[in-house]
């Protein structure tokens, strides 16, 4: 049975669907790339705008939607530190492009669509976690090892823990920053 032609109206289409190839790689950490941004429409509501990353990890092509939305930010600002960026808590001018072609960590986990198993970015880190969460996780098992051998090297250990603690403790010095102490700023400028 033939179908018949029609006559479609490819003017306002916007590329997507098949730019994304969502290869099912083993949920873990891994370097990726982001290659590109577009600003594009939350789906259901046109009004709100979104950026789109695309992240190419491996053989696979994956996308990252970050809204703008007061509960959405946290993940944009992830990719910008992510890819080395600065990103105080303050107003902030900024600029998607300053990131592409930037290495970063992600993970992916498993996801389905369409009965099809896929892969997804569920989280994205600074490379620099990538060997680092290898060498401090294997360091902390070799002083548990040794701290029941030598008491010396307990107080070692005493020591390296304070240290992500007072990160916390400026980062929350930051966070208390009032509305009236914000500035703008341009991203590059930090």
């Amino acid at each position: 049975m033939a179908v018949n032609p029609r006559k479609l109206d490819f003017t306002n289409v916007k590329e997507g669907g098949g730019q994304f190839r969502k290869t099912r790689q083993v949920a873990g950490d891994y370097r990726g790339q982001i290659t590109k941004v577009a600003e594009v429409a939350k789906k259901g509501d046109k009004d709100k705008k979104m950026w789109l990353f695309t992240i190419k990890v491996g053989s696979g092509i994956y996308p990252l939607y970050c809204g703008f939305g007061p509960d959405e930010l946290w993940k944009l600002r992830n990719l910008f530190v992510a890819a080395g960026k600065n990103v105080p808590r303050k107003m902030l001018n900024t600029d998607p492009n300053l990131i592409v072609g930037k290495t970063i960590g992600v993970t992916l986990e498993d996801d389905e669509y369409d009965n099809k198993k896929q892969s997804s970015i569920a989280a994205t880190f600074p490379t620099s976690e990538l060997s680092g969460e290898d060498d401090d996780s294997d360091d902390e098992d070799d002083s548990e090892e040794d701290e029941d051998d030598e008491d010396d090297e307990e107080d070692d250990e005493e020591e390296e823990p304070p240290s992500p603690p007072k990160k916390d403790k400026k980062k929350k010095k930051k966070s208390k920053v009032s509305d009236d102490e914000l500035e703008e700023l341009d991203i590059e400028d930090i």
